[in-house]
């Protein structure tokens, strides 16, 4: 099923000049850890901490990547914080792609306090390969 957004909704002008910081409770914390593995020093580990009650939309492949497993099974719910990397998908990488995931939020309920369960993950880039994970846990610790 698709649905069609109002041309308004493009603009998003009630947001304009708006952060995520502007949100009561809410935080962002960005850091670099070149997940592609290319030299870019470009963030692209992002947390954001805005507990509450959330909800989500995942796909319903049954090929879904690890880190839309764990966030699936978690909502709707309560969460205080959702992880996002790009530069990898951490999709089609087996058994390994869920202890990557896993590995993800320990370090992230670690550095906000809480269990892991509370922690979201979004992962979005090259599907097939491996986390680098040497790189993204230290990047998600600096942007907790």
């Amino acid at each position: 099923m698709t649905w069609s957004l109002p041309a308004e909704i493009d603009t998003l002008p009630w947001l304009e000049g708006a952060a995520w910081t502007d949100v009561p409770g809410a935080k962002v914390g960005i850091s670099g850890g070149d997940i592609k593995g290319n030299g870019d020093p470009r963030d692209d580990v992002c947390v954001l901490w805005a507990p509450g009650s959330v909800a989500g939309v995942t796909t319903r492949s049954t090929a879904a990547a690890a880190p839309c497993l764990w966030t699936r099974a978690r909502v709707p719910g309560r969460a205080k914080a959702i992880v996002v990397n790009a530069g990898n998908a951490n999709a089609a990488t087996g058994p390994q792609g869920g202890r990557d995931v896993e590995a993800t939020v320990a370090t992230a309920a670690a550095a906000l306090g809480g269990a892991p369960d509370e922690i979201l993950v979004c992962s979005t880039g090259v599907i097939g390969e491996p986390l680098p994970m040497d790189r993204l846990i230290p990047a998600v610790g600096a942007a907790a």
